[in-house]
This record gives C-alpha cells, sequence and structure tokens, in this order.
C-alpha cells in the first residue's frame, strides 16, 4: 500500500515595487544676507547609496515606520544632513562622508511636500541650513542622513561629490535643498495585474497601495521636522512599508494580513479603506516569535533592493469555509492586529469571489522591492 500525500494548501505570490529619486541644489549664504549659487538654480539628481536602499528596505533602524520618537515616515530618512571636504568619487557602497566637517538638522526656510494623486508619489523638500563658517572651509562631499539624537551621521541615504569645490569664506554659510520622491505606480490607476491560480482557487487580481497619503508616507512640518499624525483612526504604522515590520520585530512590532470579505473594492485614490475582517489575522505576534502565519525571508544587505514575506492563514481560519475578496497587507504597531480596522496597505483584490475552504490553508507571498530610479 502507498501513502498519499494530500496537499492542503493554496499558495500565491505578488510584489510591490517602489522608487526612490534624490534632488540636490546648494548656496552659499553671505553675512550680509546675499546668496549665491555656485552651479546655478538648477536641481541636480544625485547617488541613493546602498544603505539608503537598505534603511527603505526596513533592514536598519531609523526604517520609515511612525510609531516611535525618531522614525516618523519617509520624513526621517532626510531629517539630517551633512558636508565634507572629500572629492573621492561617490559609489553606491557609501556608508559615510570620506571627511565630514558639519552636520544639520536644522532649517530656517520653508520646507514642503506633495502628495500627487495622477502618478502616484510623495516628494518632500528639505532645506539644510549649516553653521557660519569661523574660517576658509572646502566643500566637495555632502550626504542626507536618517537620524538619530545626538548622532552626526545615522544611516546614509545619499553622497553627493560636487562638480567642483566650493570654498566658504568667514561668516558664511552652506544652504543645501534636498527634495525625494517615493513613486509607487500602485497607487494609481487599477493597480498591478495578478494573474495566479492553484487548484479551484483562482488569486487573479490586482494589487495596489491604498489608503491616505499621509497614512502612508508621513508628513512633515514647514520647518522639516517630521510630524506623527493618523488619519481616521487608523493604527499607528507606515502601512505602505511592509518591511518596516521586518526590523520592527526586533522592537515589538507588528506584520499584518487579513482577509477581506466578498465585495471589498479598492478604495478612490488617497481615501481609506475599511472592511471587517474574515477570520483571524496572520501576522508577527510578538517581538520575539511569529504566529505560525508569518515568514519574513532572508535579506542581504547593501542594497538587495528586495525582501520576501509570506503570510498564511491555517485551515479552520474562518472555522467555515467562507467567501473572500482579497488580503490586505500592511506592517502595524497594532497588538491586536487579528481585529484591527486598518485603513490603509496593500490590498490584493480577487477578480471574482473566492471560497477559503475550511479544510486548506491559503499562504501568500508578497515581495516588496525598492529601486534608484
Amino acid at each position: 500500500m502507498s501513502n498519499i500525500l494530500i496537499k492542503k494548501w493554496r499558495e500565491f505570490e505578488a510584489e510591490t515595487q517602489m522608487g526612490l529619486a534624490g534632488m540636490w541644489k546648494v548656496e552659499v549664504v553671505h553675512p550680509n544676507g546675499a546668496v549665491s549659487q555656485p552651479f546655478g538654480d538648477k536641481m541636480r539628481k544625485n547617488l541613493i547609496v546602498d544603505t539608503g536602499i537598505d534603511l527603505m528596505m526596513g533592514q536598519l533602524v531609523n526604517t520609515p515606520d511612525s510609531n516611535s520618537t525618531t522614525n516618523y515616515g519617509i520624513p526621517n530618512i532626510i531629517r539630517a544632513a551633512g558636508y565634507g571636504s572629500s572629492a573621492t568619487p561617490a559609489l553606491v557602497t557609501d556608508t559615510a562622508l570620506v571627511a565630514l566637517i558639519d552636520y544639520t538638522t536644522t532649517s530656517t526656510q520653508t520646507c514642503s511636500y506633495t502628495f500627487d494623486t495622477i502618478d502616484g508619489y510623495a516628494e518632500y523638500s528639505r532645506v539644510y541650513d549649516f553653521s557660519a563658517v569661523t574660517g576658509t572651509t572646502i566643500v566637495n562631499e555632502i550626504g542626507i542622513f536618517s537620524f538619530v539624537p545626538g548622532s552626526p551621521a545615522a544611516n546614509m541615504l545619499s553622497r553627493v561629490v560636487l562638480p567642483s569645490t566650493v570654498t566658504l569664506a568667514l561668516g558664511q554659510f552652506l544652504r543645501l535643498t534636498y527634495s525625494l520622491r517615493v513613486s509607487v505606480p500602485a497607487l494609481v490607476g487599477s493597480g498591478s495585474p495578478i494573474a495566479l491560480a492553484s487548484g479551484t482557487f483562482d488569486g487573479s487580481g490586482q494589487l495596489k497601495l491604498v489608503g491616505k497619503y499621509q497614512n502612508i508616507f508621513g508628513i512633515m512640518s514647514s520647518l522639516g521636522v517630521p510630524d506623527y499624525t493618523k488619519l481616521d483612526s487608523d493604527p499607528a504604522a507606515c502601512a505602505g512599508w511592509l518591511m518596516s515590520g521586518s526590523i520592527r520585530r526586533t522592537v515589538g512590532g507588528y506584520l499584518a494580513a487579513q482577509m477581506a470579505p466578498a465585495g471589498t473594492v479598492f478604495p478612490s485614490v488617497n481615501t481609506s479603506i475599511s472592511f471587517t475582517p474574515v477570520g483571524t489575522g496572520a501576522g508577527l505576534i510578538s517581538s520575539a516569535a511569529y504566529s505560525s502565519g508569518t515568514v519574513i525571508g532572508t535579506y542581504t544587505a547593501n542594497g538587495q533592493g528586495y525582501l520576501d514575506i509570506t503570510n498564511t492563514f491555517p485551515a479552520t481560519n474562518p472555522a467555515a469555509s467562507t467567501n473572500i475578496g482579497g488580503i490586505l497587507f500592511r506592517a502595524t504597531s497594532a497588538a491586536t492586529y487579528a481585529s484591527s480596522t486598518f485603513k490603509s496597505g496593500w490590498f490584493w483584490k480577487f477578480n471574482t469571489t473566492q471560497l477559503k475552504e475550511a479544510n486548506n490553508s491559503l499562504a501568500l507571498n508578497v515581495r516588496q522591492t525598492v529601486s534608484r530610479v
């Protein structure tokens, strides 16, 4: 007699995509208030280094997050700037300025952010004013950093080597304008198409980042200070960044996936999603352990740029076979992830209502990717 193994689960996968693009401009402010522009008024493209990719992938401390004293979404990633004297060419492997002279988190100029609901991006513009120099100072390199209080440079997002040396004279100071655009094509339109099926379960549909942009990306004040404010009572998290949960598992964070009832649709752009979850959510349930349903893949640092997260809804979740319309994924700080009413995250909407069978598990793998654009 032969033993027969009957497969009792369904497996599906989808990929989320985000792009990063930074631009910079430097000015020299004179003691009399006059401003000169050594390279003109043009914003110039910068180099996002590997540690910048690692930051956005949730693999370093100060990853995008909106539930701590130092991490308030994307504005924290551009919280600090520094300059130095080295003209060594910028490389993606750079992790710090070669010859740091000064750093700052301060601005006396108006900073701003833009949420674009047509092309699907958030853009943040910071203006950094450095200290007036006390003698002739050579400037060749500039860095953008996330920020840890008391640290001149935490994790570097970007390093720029200027086209030519800028020489500051006594009493002058450097002013840096930096703009970071975080683009997510799946924020708008019909989302990213998915064509996957396993047995009688058809996961074909679309994957879209839904919710209020403010909850997804974070906001800052007119002086560039990150602001922790959530809309529509959404549990605190940087919802769009699933990978933020991968580092937060060591600091009390949570990952979550919830089954949505049949008929759940994408909300309008920049609008919260709302539904009553089917069954019990799958997710990270403590800082040291996973539920039976969540596995985070191995991430290789130095700019790998992707991470796999698998959430599994086991058999008997829900207890009876139930129709579902899709799955919502997100990172969260809410210990009650199983029943919390999340209002933003990555929503995988099925083209047709599917039956979550009580005797079958459902496993869903989501790959989060971040790339330079």
